[in-house]
């Protein structure tokens, strides 16, 4: 079975559970905030908030997005892909990498789990360049940054495939580009980038993410409950009933969530 099979194969839940209700969740917790610390502060990381929140804001001034035209902070221009965005989908990728790792009683992996922090930190760096399918400048960016603070081309490569790994595939089904070549730690960051199918702000985060891509494609989304709506509703209903969790602690984590999201948006379509 391939990694991509593998990563969309139906998981049990009475199989997966007990290997992480045995960790200590306090414990996972700490130690991610002491990474987050930790990697906030390195050059790396610092860098590419500071091009987030100088570059993004200007990148789309033009744009007006119905609902979100008041902005807390620099780099929030944008009502999904945002700084915030970034920062969430770093803490996550941690916690998923740490949690997982105290499950499997094994020694914490400091280089790679900075590497993924630096690659969450560039993952939609791109769209300050460019805003569909920003992957591709988002890893010269993160290249680029890592070129200037002296790190190897073995480094550069890692961060940069990491980055392209979360691109989103639509054809045949909602899917992330995990090839047979896709580390674990990617799998953690390709979770973590669409954790909020399994959150609790799922359905504010995809009414944020469709009024920004809409609004950047010319075409506004109605408030009402209008025919449009609908169709963003079944779009969104067929991405999240097609998605998979690549990592088995990411199942843990948000699967149960996830289904309560799906039964959720299922009623108000009345399906």
């Amino acid at each position: 079975m391939t990694k991509e099979a593998a990563g969309r194969a139906e998981r049990n839940w009475d199989e997966i559970s007990p290997r992480y209700e045995k960790v200590d969740i306090n414990q996972a917790f700490r130690l991610t905030e002491e990474y987050l610390r930790k990697f906030l502060e390195t050059p790396e990381v610092s860098r590419a908030f500071e091009i987030l929140e100088t570059r993004l804001d200007g990148r789309y001034a033009e744009f007006t997005f119905l609902g979100f035209e008041k902005q807390e902070r620099s780099g929030m221009k944008l009502p999904y892909h945002n700084i915030e965005h970034a920062e969430v989908v770093m803490m996550n990728s941690i916690f998923l990498a740490v949690l997982d790792t105290l499950a499997r009683q094994e020694p914490i992996n400091q280089k790679e789990l900075f590497l993924l922090a630096v690659k969450a930190a560039h993952h939609d760096i791109g769209a300050t360049v460019v805003y569909a399918r920003n992957e591709d400048a988002g890893a010269e960016i993160a290249g680029e940054t890592l070129a200037q603070f002296g790190h190897s081309k073995d480094d550069i490569d890692n961060v940069k495939a990491g980055i392209l790994s979360t691109r989103p595939d639509f054809q045949g089904g909602f899917r992330q580009a995990i090839t047979e070549s896709t580390s674990t730690y990617d799998e953690y960051l390709c979770d973590a980038d669409v954790s909020n199918f399994g959150g609790s702000d799922f359905f504010e985060k995809s009414y944020a993410i469709l009024v920004e891509s809409k609004t950047i494609a010319g075409k506004p989304i109605p408030m009402d409950g209008s025919t449009e709506m609908v169709d963003n509703n079944n779009f969104v209903l067929q991405m999240i009933t097609d998605h998979r969790w690549n990592t088995d602690v990411a199942f843990y984590l948000y699967e149960k969530q996830k289904q309560e999201n799906i039964r959720l948006l299922r009623q108000q379509l009345s399906l």
